[in-house]
């Protein structure tokens, strides 16, 4: 077993904190930048635990509850409007209940991807996207989805 001089020892668990520290700010920035949901606040929190061997057990295992939210492609499907996500999240963008948001890409220049906006909180909310933890995925609230038809649709809203 190595053991380490008490002052590097000292010096590396500063450097630790601090990092940690710095990451916890960034988690906090991060998730109202982007507006995400509570478990992918605790998803990010998580990370940056594991990431510097600080034990997570103070985390709330937070259940999230598919039927709760869904993608906006499964709630078109299962309400027969008959248009595709595409189309619908064009028409939100212009609504203002989606806006674009754009992130580095790995191979240079930039990507873009969809965030629910503040106007579109009581439709759904974002989660941290499946496909790229740095992307936001809008999921939306099946019980509220019936009020968004009638401007998917081309009808006027009240």
């Amino acid at each position: 077993m190595i053991c380490l001089p008490l002052t590097q020892y000292s010096t590396s668990l500063s450097k630790n904190v601090i990092e940690f520290e710095k990451q916890l700010i960034g988690v906090k920035y991060t998730s109202e930048i982007l507006r995400v949901d509570e478990p992918s606040k605790i998803r990010m929190l998580q990370v940056a635990h594991n990431q510097h061997s600080v034990p997570t057990n103070h985390l709330p295992a937070y259940l999230e509850n598919e039927e709760l939210k869904k993608p906006i492609s499964d709630l078109l499907k299962e309400q027969n409007v008959g248009i595709s996500a595409i189309k619908a999240n064009k028409i939100l963008l212009t609504a203002g209940i989606l806006e674009i948001k754009h992130r580095p890409s790995s191979k240079g220049g930039t990507r873009e991807f969809k965030s629910i906006t503040e106007k579109g909180k009581c439709y759904g909310l974002n989660a941290i996207s499946p496909q790229n933890p740095k992307e936001t995925q809008p999921l939306y609230y099946p019980s509220k989805f019936s009020e968004l038809i009638p401007l998917l649709i081309g009808q006027e809203v009240s």
